[in-house]
């Protein structure tokens, strides 16, 4: 009844009202129906990180975007290199040509590829804004001048044995005494592809002061080598499954075995010693789409939080202190890192180097 009643006043009484009345009903269904028109959701933006295989291999690329890409608000998109020593290379050579694949960030790039990009490739890269005395984990912390290249990670070159097959008899004063004395069967990386090997034969160069020396001191180690792997499973993977007394490792692989694998019988010498460190880096190209996002991320990977990723994941030591996020147990093996001094081989000569390498092809591929 009363709805009959109001159209009946509305029709005969009160047309201007009843007008009024239909217009603002209009206006207010115009406007719900605007306001629930769907609305072109933005993309997120993109930030291309090249990095090398073992950072997806062992999980750190997801924890990285997990932690990373709510913050920023985008998207991580990992591009992999196999072998770490070559990715500065083959940046260079295809950041050029147009069909190259844009890159924001590259993480993970070794010692020797810092050097470069701070001289031989300066023009790719632009500097990076950091204060390297904040970096208070850091071995390189007072001589690391490369504004270039942030630090990220460090790790010692050392020898790791197996309590099970060898017992130490001595304490050796240096790696070249080791190689000398060299009493336990040994596997390393080929220096032509894996970058523990590269770093052996930067330490030949370096104590070797001439092709003779250098073939000899590759001999010793001949005489006592397993075998010679291209890649890190091929060589120190397969010292850890028990088939040599001792190999060519990092001393921050200990961060595995105890707080992973929970073992003690793989453990290092050369404590207390002066050793080559490898530091990933990470680099900000100049031809980034991304530079303000590309800052941004380089800032967070000096984050206790990032920097906790690389520990715990890559098995490497952080560049600053980051105590505040590590249990007792992880605090005590992240400073293993002081059981060592430097040895810094960034500025050995390349002739000896090259000379060291052709030593290790004559004594181990042509004989």
């Amino acid at each position: 009844m009363r709805k009959i009643c109001v159209k009946k006043c509305e029709v005969s009484m009160h047309k201007k009202i009843s007008f009024k009345t239909w217009s603002l009903v209009g206006l207010s269904a115009l406007a719900v129906s605007v306001n629930t028109l769907p609305v072109a959701k933005a993309e997120q933006p993109v930030l291309n990180v090249l990095t090398y295989s073992v950072i997806q291999d062992y999980g750190v690329d997801k924890q990285i975007s997990a932690l990373f890409e709510p913050q920023c608000g985008c998207k991580i998109n990992w591009i992999l290199d196999q072998h770490q020593y070559q990715m500065l290379n083959r940046y260079a050579l295809t950041a050029s040509k147009k069909n190259a694949t844009p890159v924001d960030v590259i993480v993970g790039v070794d010692i020797t590829s810092a050097t470069l990009a701070n001289s031989t490739y300066k023009k790719l890269f632009r500097p990076i804004n950091y204060q390297v005395s904040a970096l208070n984990n850091f071995p390189f912390a007072q001589t690391w001048n490369n504004t270039y290249a942030q630090p990220l990670t460090s790790s010692a070159v050392t020898v790791m044995y197996n309590t099970y097959k060898f017992k130490p008899s001595e304490n050796y004063a240096s790696f070249v005494d080791l190689i000398n004395k060299m009493p336990f069967t040994f596997i390393f990386g080929d220096p032509r592809s894996n970058d523990l090997g590269r770093t052996l034969n930067q330490i030949i160069a370096y104590y070797g002061k001439d092709a003779t020396q250098q073939e000899v001191l590759w001999q010793k180690i001949k005489a006592k080598t397993v075998t010679v792997g291209k890649g890190w499973s091929s060589s120190y993977g397969i010292f850890a499954k028990g088939e040599s007394q001792a190999a060519l490792a990092y001393s921050s692989s200990i961060i595995y075995h105890t707080l992973v694998e929970h073992k003690t019988n793989l453990q290092p010498l050369l404590i207390g010693d002066a050793v080559p460190f490898l530091v990933d880096s990470v680099l900000l190209p100049v031809k980034s789409k991304q530079p303000k996002l590309a800052e941004q991320f380089a800032k967070f990977l000096l984050t206790p939080e990032a920097q906790k990723v690389f520990f715990k994941y890559n098995s490497s030591y952080p560049v600053v202190n980051i105590d505040s996020v590590l249990s007792e147990q992880e605090q005590a093996v992240a400073k293993t890192i002081n059981n060592y001094k430097v040895l810094d081989l960034r500025q050995l000569d390349p002739q000896a180097e090259k000379s060291a390498l052709q030593a290790y092809i004559k004594v181990f591929v042509k004989e």
